[in-house]
């Protein structure tokens, strides 16, 4: 079976092998990326824990793991915005330019825009937890999960508000 030659007036008609180099290199392009934020995520959760469990104060506990989530997901942001970024970049075929502080810029923007939402089902997730109401955890859980399915594309919204 041969590969259908190239035509430059339909180039829908031709199997573009380089797709499947970029798809490695973006791979790669998120490796990287992903270092500094799990390093960090690492050190946050680390002292987090060993802070938590010293503690005799249930609040205080709460609060710190609390704070951990809610820098968990500038980490978690932008482990993918970065690779998204790149990607975009490419696709527009321009000289526009994203930078990896770019993506950490585009992670925090979008986690400041949406503290209210995570805080909240932070602090339902928090009383359910520790007044041991299922139903209210549950709750909480479900938004937490609905949240992140719907925080993937609006990251990608929003790093491509970030490319100039």
């Amino acid at each position: 079976m041969a590969v259908a030659a190239a035509n430059p007036g339909n180039s829908g008609s031709m199997v573009n092998f380089a797709s499947a180099m970029s798809v490695f290199k973006y791979g790669f392009i998120s490796v990287l990326g992903w270092i500094v934020s799990l390093i960090v995520l690492g050190v946050v959760w680390g002292f987090s824990l060993v802070v938590a469990l010293q503690l005799e104060n249930t609040v205080v506990k709460i609060i710190i793991v609390l704070v951990t989530l809610l820098v968990t997901l500038i980490g978690y942001g932008q482990m993918i915005i970065y690779p998204v970024g790149k990607a975009l970049k490419d696709a527009r075929g321009d000289t526009s330019a994203f930078s990896y502080v770019d993506s950490w810029k585009a992670s925090i923007s979008s986690f400041i825009e949406t503290i209210v939402v995570t805080a909240g089902m932070a602090v339902l997730l928090a009383v359910g937890l520790s007044e041991e109401i299922g139903a209210l955890t549950a709750l909480a859980g479900l938004g937490f999960m609905l949240f992140l399915i719907g925080y993937i594309p609006y990251l990608a919204r929003k790093t491509a508000q970030f490319i100039n």
